[in-house]
């Protein structure tokens, strides 16, 4: 794995979790925040340096194209 690849791994572990479906429901009602696992995907769809770590190209799962992704800076 390159150094980049490795990044986004550890990324996504940090957000790693298990929730049961009861308080899953209780955080979507009552928490701004996104659920853990919409965290890590929908940060690293919209990041150039994790569609180019991992190739992904028009078509894949995680691809989104550049006039979708989020930009804050």
């Amino acid at each position: 794995m390159t150094g980049d690849q490795r990044f986004f791994y550890g990324f996504a572990r940090v957000w790693r979790s298990k929730t049961r479906d009861a308080a899953l429901l209780s955080q979507l009602v009552s928490d701004p925040h996104s659920p853990e696992p919409f965290r890590a995907i929908g940060a690293s769809a919209n990041s150039d340096a994790f569609l180019r770590a991992f190739d992904v190209h028009p078509g894949d799962r995680m691809y989104k194209a550049p006039a979708d992704r989020i930009r804050l800076w």
